[in-house]
């Protein structure tokens, strides 16, 4: 007959071990109610090609996972040469942690092609990648050499990937032609649930909002400490001339700003549309800029919509359509794609 405290341990030891067996692994956190998860999960078996670079050469994760931030809708001052200006956002939008990478565009490119859709350039890792290759170790630094029409088509192929409505229409008809200058330059910017290009204002709300009353200083870096003058400042969030050896880096490696988005200073330049002059352009300075072209100008820097370069890339968002309240209540779905697959394309 067992004492009553043997049974005691014993029951401890049950409990102990039934825990155990189902904690294996870390529990899993709790969410962010400001952060929305996207997952491209290849199937079993499937494997990206990857080239070999600097001896290495290994298989690319089955996961391809970004992280989008939800920037509040507001009105804000931008100093304009008449003076302040008051520019309102009036719905909140969904931003992307990190400009998009070469891995990611590579993927969804690639599955982009085999479904109706055709790119002017095929885009290269970072600065000094080679266009259309296969992504090496240097995969995550963002893709380069890309035009803003094809900013605009892959946006599309990567809403449709996720089983979202694409944004850009021509006369009703989904926009996949990043070679077709009028559907491009003339699409309609539809209120629909699927990614996009974000505008002008929307990305200097980003880049400056702090809680909605406050505003990050113009003359800093995103998320810097001390204006473009204070060089440690500017190092702590940013990949520029002074410091990113005339190179792009990897996405995410400098300290984000007050909603977590990195790099929206430095490393590269990012495509938006400007609403107010009805034409596409770039913001946010590169590795090749000095520390004062990383703040906010006036004038975002029109481009022409079918030119790449190599120290541009792009940041993808979307439109909040429903609110989020109340925000306990809020729901983040984690999206798979078991179905994904990527054609075997060999380069010349």
């Amino acid at each position: 007959m067992l004492s009553r405290r043997a049974v005691s341990w014993i029951l401890v030891l049950v409990f102990c071990t039934v825990i155990i067996g189902i904690g294996g692994t870390q529990p899993r956190l709790p969410v962010p109610r400001d952060l929305e998860i996207f997952e491209l999960i290849l199937p079993e078996g499937v494997i990206l090609e990857r080239q070999e670079v600097a001896r290495v050469s290994h298989d690319v994760t089955p996961e391809l996972i970004f992280h989008m931030r939800r920037v509040p809708g507001s009105t804000y001052p931008v100093t304009v040469v008449n003076g302040p200006l008051m520019v309102t956002v009036d719905r909140p939008v969904l931003f992307a942690e990190t400009e998009v990478t070469y891995e990611l565009w590579y993927t969804v490119r690639h599955w982009a092609l085999s479904h109706g859709y055709t790119f002017a350039y095929p885009g290269q890792e970072g600065s000094h990648g080679h266009p259309g290759r296969p992504i090496s170790d240097r995969s995550q630094e963002p893709a380069t050499m890309i035009s803003w029409r094809d900013g605009m088509v892959w946006c599309n192929a990567l809403s449709e990937l996720f089983g979202l409505d694409p944004v850009y229409t021509y006369r009703g008809t989904v926009v996949r032609d990043a070679t077709q200058e009028r559907t491009c330059d003339h699409a309609v910017q539809e209120a629909a649930n699927g990614f996009r290009l974000p505008t002008a204002a929307e990305w200097v709300l980003a880049f400056r909002y702090v809680d909605g009353e406050l505003w990050a200083n113009e003359h800093h870096a995103s998320g810097a400490a001390g204006d473009f003058q204070d060089e440690a400042a500017t190092t702590a969030v940013a990949w520029y001339a002074a410091n990113s050896g005339y190179r792009t880096h990897s996405v995410g490696q400098k300290r984000a700003n007050y909603l977590y988005l990195h790099d929206m200073s430095g490393n590269v330049s990012e495509i938006v549309f400007d609403e107010y002059s009805q034409e596409p352009a770039e913001i946010g300075g590169g590795f090749r800029h000095p520390a004062s072209g990383l703040t906010i100008p006036g004038v975002p820097g029109t481009i022409n919509p079918a030119d790449a370069s190599f120290d541009r890339g792009l940041r993808i968002v979307r439109t909040v359509l429903i609110p989020r309240f109340p925000m306990q209540d809020l729901q983040v779905p984690e999206l798979k794609l078991p179905d994904l697959k990527i054609p075997d394309i060999s380069l010349p």
